[in-house]
């Protein structure tokens, strides 16, 4: 059984937004959802990425979802699928930038996130690799209150603490953790689906943690530790397509300087329900009946 994304125990974890619902031929995972003020329901991916086992018969796969009206989704931009596997679709459009390391290529952290991992270790009294992570839920939740709170996160991202003693139980779940004053004050957590791919999944610090850039020397133990695991570590999207970088993306392309780019899937599977529910409705948003705003995240 796959670890990681790939997971039942991943899709189950995310069951307050919709109904999982497996697809055997491809191997992934959707989650239906109502259709506020009305009798229909359609289908999203998996947050943050959908992952396949087989992209080829991914199309396949569409016969069983008849009852939903459409399906979106963000492509894992580390499947094996090629242009043809996704022909079928009827949105595909560039989504976000992934920083990335290939393992098999020589890969420098830039000199300012080497002196800032090393000015964290000085003042961190351990970083440690935290062979089950779901002891640490309490210190985890804690922290993510703080980042939900620091950045205004909604939506699916604002994952519940049910959510996340689910998580932190999904095989291929690996966590690093730094301690200041005998306290957790930092927690990155991630998904292996080994020898293929790393993928970071979250991170979280306290204020303390904020103030000696615990981070930086959790992002540089876990990428040296995993670094012989897999043949790519994923430190996830940006936060657009825009050329202009933000924090964020720097913050990753210090780490990471190269990237692959996810695409933002969709397909109407219920043409005249699809035609009803967007009607005078406009523009490039999909499905065009829901909105940016009802979303928050994909």
């Amino acid at each position: 059984m796959s670890n990681g994304y790939l997971h039942p125990a991943y899709a189950t974890s995310l069951s307050e937004y919709g109904t999982p619902r497996h697809l055997p031929l491809s191997g992934t995972w959707v989650l239906a959802r109502r259709i506020e003020g009305t009798p229909y329901y359609d289908g999203r991916g998996l947050y943050p990425l959908t992952c396949c086992r087989d992209w080829s018969r991914l199309g396949e796969d569409m016969a069983s979802l008849e009852d939903l009206v459409s399906l979106v989704f963000v492509a894992d931009p580390f499947g094996h699928s090629t242009t043809e596997d996704l022909l079928f679709l009827d949105k595909y459009s560039p989504y976000k930038y992934h920083c990335y390391v290939d393992t098999k290529l020589p890969c420098t952290p830039s000199e300012h996130h080497l002196r800032a991992a090393k000015r964290a270790r000085e003042r961190l009294d351990h970083v440690t690799y935290v062979p089950h992570p779901h002891c640490i839920l309490d210190d985890w939740m804690r922290l993510y209150s703080n980042l939900i709170d620091h950045h205004n996160i909604e939506g699916i991202a604002a994952f519940s603490e049910s959510a996340f003693a689910t998580q932190l139980r999904v095989p291929g779940i690996a966590a690093w953790v730094a301690t200041l004053d005998q306290e957790i004050v930092s927690i990155l957590l991630w998904y292996i689906q080994s020898p293929w791919v790393a993928y970071y999944h979250l991170g979280a610090s306290s204020q303390k943690g904020y103030e000696v850039g615990a981070s930086h020397a959790l992002f540089q133990a876990a990428i040296t530790s995993l670094n012989s695991h897999v043949r790519y570590i994923s430190l996830g999207g940006s936060s657009g397509l825009s050329q202009k970088e933000d924090g964020l993306t720097r913050f990753k392309k210090g780490w990471a300087p190269i990237t692959r780019t996810s695409y933002l899937c969709g397909k109407i599977l219920r043409p005249d329900i699809y035609e009803n529910l967007s009607k005078d409705k406009e523009g490039e948003y999909f499905p065009l009946y829901r909105t940016p705003q009802e979303e928050k995240k994909i």
